[in-house]
């Protein structure tokens, strides 16, 4: 990440910012990781094992955007192309793998396009694109709309875990990421949660995060502290993000659009963008939203200051700035100046707002806008069940629902949105059992929706769209299964062993309002 050189007197002077910064604009997939599977070695991997829980830096490096642009070749068998990402990509021998709910699955790589007709869990390349057929249930269904493909380094940040001390231990708790996650912040978070520090170090090809048992250099609360009466020169700089590969808009109920440049070939770097009532079809907006957003330029800002006192500091180092009247901040340095006369100009990284933040700034119309979209015509239907998980040893149950909708609900004129609000929890909330990763799978009249993997018991599923699977004025029937990764503790023989679980669904119904 480069920025603009300054040339004075002959000299070239370039100012980098550390390559750590762009670990925050990951895309991440689902994923949940159950404390009593894992340790810090684990959890902090570099690389992917066929059966084995991917590490977070594995992710970070691999993970294909959720939205990429795909086409379903065969329904039936799941085989899907992605457009652009044959032998002539840039991932044209990157092993491929899809996470799924008992771990990272390498796709055996087939030589013609027919073997995918009768061999799970394959992929075939040809010059331009690239076909990809995977296991129906546990291995990663639906992960072309709600990710979970990992091409490996195929998105590399040139990140990787080095040192860790005691990486044996075991996990203080369990872990869920998911497409909001920022991974340089979690990490850091993470490490301190098991007494770690992060140091951050550089080699030709890489930087690496170690998590150490000693302290970093006032990573927490600054080396030394500084207030602008104590500056000869105090200003904050504006500044452009670096180069954006690829956007995903999130909207509602788990549907998402990525814009994607694939002509850069430097690391990559990606970002999200909220769309409230954003949905993905022909009558929505959340396709045009996101294109619209890709190119623009974030603000970001930095620090620059001078002062006349004497510093023991390193660029990387942590300083606390405090300007007047406003709150203080702890800023990493990124380049130091000393002046003939004793000076020292200190450069000050500050830390980057969010993209919708930074959105509503340029374009303060985009809230009110998206506000006012979508309105709500009849009053809501709750319904709530129990049922039984199914685990890899023994089929369970699933949840049944019936609702009831009224007349007119889907009307032309109304422009109508039909979705569903799902919570799952576990009935019985004195004697919840030990974790588990797991996939919900719900059915609408007899039509699969986008099974939502990789998640915990207890996750909210909202706003799913189920317009075009409801009849109005008539009885709908909504079925939920979940599926647990690990066999469920216990002597049992059958599912009355398992944990039982209970859903409150909610129907919503609306129209929206037009655009222009």
């Amino acid at each position: 990440m480069e920025y603009r050189p300054e040339i004075n007197g002959g000299k070239k002077t370039i100012l980098c910012s550390g390559m750590e910064k762009i670990l925050d604009s990951v895309i991440c997939p689902n994923f949940f990781y159950v404390s009593n599977d894992l340790n810090l070695d684990t959890i902090f991997a570099n690389d992917l094992s066929p059966s084995v829980v991917p590490g977070i830096f594995a992710i970070a490096n691999s993970s294909l955007p959720p939205g990429w642009p795909a086409s379903l070749e065969s329904e039936p068998l799941q085989i899907v192309k992605l457009p652009g990402m044959g032998r002539s990509s840039r991932w044209s021998d990157n092993d491929v793998f899809v996470c799924g709910l008992y771990g990272a699955i390498r796709l055996i790589e087939e030589p013609t396009l027919s073997n995918l007709d009768v061999l799970d869990n394959t992929l075939y390349r040809d010059d331009t694109d690239l076909y990809i057929r995977v296991d129906n249930v546990t291995n990663g269904m639906g992960w072309y709309s709600m990710g979970g493909l990992l091409i490996y380094n195929g998105f590399d940040t040139t990140c990787r875990s080095g040192t860790i001390d005691g990486g044996s231990a075991a996990l203080r708790g369990d872990l869920e990421i998911n497409i909001d996650t920022k991974l340089g912040r979690l990490i850091t978070n993470f490490a301190k949660g098991h007494d770690k520090f992060v140091h951050i170090r550089d080699s030709a090809s890489y930087t690496y995060f170690d998590f150490l048992d000693e302290e970093g250099r006032g990573e927490g609360d600054g080396l030394f502290e500084i207030s602008e009466k104590d500056c000869t020169k105090f200003r904050r700089l504006a500044a452009k993000d670096p180069r954006c590969n690829s956007l995903t808009g999130m909207g509602e109920g788990y549907q998402y659009f990525t814009a994607r440049d694939l002509t850069y070939v430097g690391p990559w770097v990606g970002r999200t963008y909220e769309i409230k009532h954003g949905f993905k079809d022909a009558a929505g907006f959340m396709l045009s939203y996101t294109t619209d957003q890709f190119d623009l330029a974030q603000l970001d800002y930095q620090w620059e200051i001078g002062t006349y006192k004497q510093l023991d500091i390193r660029p990387g180092d942590y300083l606390r700035l405090r300007p007047r009247g406003e709150l203080s901040e702890v800023l990493s340095c990124g380049k130091i100046t000393k002046t003939s006369s004793g000076e020292s100009i200190l450069v000050l990284g500050a830390p980057r707002p969010r993209f919708g933040d930074s959105w509503e700034a340029l374009k303060d119309i985009t809230q009110g806008f998206t506000d006012k979209t979508i309105w709500k015509t009849n009053t809501s239907n709750t319904q709530t069940t129990t049922f039984y998980p199914h685990d890899p040893a023994h089929t369970g149950t699933e949840a049944t629902l019936t609702f009831v909708t009224p007349d007119n609900v889907k009307s032309e004129e109304l422009k109508p949105r039909i979705t569903l609000d799902s919570s799952i929890s576990y009935s019985n909330l004195s004697a919840i059992p030990t974790s588990q990763r797991c996939m919900i799978l719900i059915t609408v009249n007899g039509t699969d929706m986008l099974p939502i993997s990789n998640v915990a018991i207890g996750s909210t599923i909202g706003a799913v769209d189920v317009t075009d699977w409801i009849t109005q004025n008539a009885s709908n029937t909504i079925k939920y299964r979940v599926f647990f990764a690990k066999e469920c503790s216990g002597s049992h023989s059958d599912y009355s062993g398992h944990p039982q679980l209970s859903v409150s669904s909610t129907m919503n119904f609306y129209r929206r309002m037009s655009l222009t």
